[in-house]
């Protein structure tokens, strides 16, 4: 079996296949991706803090990770939004920076950040975990945002965003380890417990099949789902996905512009 997956990395080198080796990692395999995933919390009533955790997965590119990124908390979602939805640091939650670490395992990591509780009514709020600094990985989804529900009033819909800066890798075609689908990550502010939550989209641009009447479905009790399209291996480019008519609730960021590249 070994002798077959060499003799593959060296026809994938010969062919012009073969994709950049993660940092200590050996050749014929991909750096892995880090992303970090969007929470939703209630931020509690009384005095003092709850803790939101945030968790960074590596998808699997075939080589013993072995590297590092940098993270830290940012308000808002890292676009352009209502000040009215944005957690404020030092105010609504504590910052936290700091470098998360792989040697060998791709297990993922976790980020606490403590949030102020209180009891006053207001609107539900997002800050964010941002990954930079990447080292022997790579970064995917960069912007993790968190919804901080206000529970100090009965509220009957949530809230969705999206963020801007995430990346899509293609591999050359024909690569085993290559994947073609992009996933754009949607967040509520607060489960919807009514039974499914939909959300439109579409995208356009270059590098991947637009797609024309997409739909996003977060089941009973969810907070995160994904759009998802088809990129084209070996290509570079962007598609811009715009989100329309929820089912319930409102958009508070509606548009991510993604970046198309292949591995590299």
């Amino acid at each position: 079996m070994r002798r077959i997956a060499a003799l593959g990395a060296a026809l994938a080198v010969a062919f012009g296949l073969a994709v950049p080796v993660a940092e200590g990692g050996q050749a014929g395999c991909t750096a892995p991706v880090a992303n970090v995933s969007g929470v939703s919390q209630a931020e509690g009533t009384s005095a003092g803090y709850t803790t939101l955790v945030f968790t960074v997965s590596l998808t699997d590119g075939g080589c013993a990770p072995q590297g590092s990124v940098e993270y830290r908390t940012i308000e808002g979602n890292g676009s352009p939004v209502d000040p009215a939805f944005i957690a404020r640091e030092s105010v609504d939650y504590l910052p936290r920076a700091g470098t998360l670490t792989w040697s060998g395992r791709a297990d993922a990591q976790t980020v606490a950040v403590k949030v102020r509780a209180d009891s006053f009514v207001e609107n539900d709020e997002m800050f964010s975990l941002h990954l930079y600094g990447e080292r022997g990985v790579r970064i995917g989804h960069s912007v993790g945002v968190a919804w901080v529900a206000d529970d100090d009033k009965v509220k009957t819909a949530p809230l969705a965003t999206t963020q801007e800066g995430e990346i899509c890798w293609s591999i050359p075609p024909n690569f085993a380890l290559g994947t073609t689908t992009c996933k754009v990550p949607l967040v509520l502010s607060r489960p919807w417990l009514a039974g499914p939550l939909t959300i439109r989209y579409r995208t356009e641009g270059s590098a991947h099949e637009p797609v024309k009447d997409g739909v996003v479905t977060f089941q009973r009790g969810e907070t995160r789902a994904y759009a998802e399209f088809t990129i084209v291996p070996g290509q570079t480019g962007k598609a811009r996905v715009e989100f329309f008519e929820p089912s319930q609730g409102k958009l508070v960021y509606a548009t991510s512009t993604v970046v198309i590249s292949p591995a590299g």
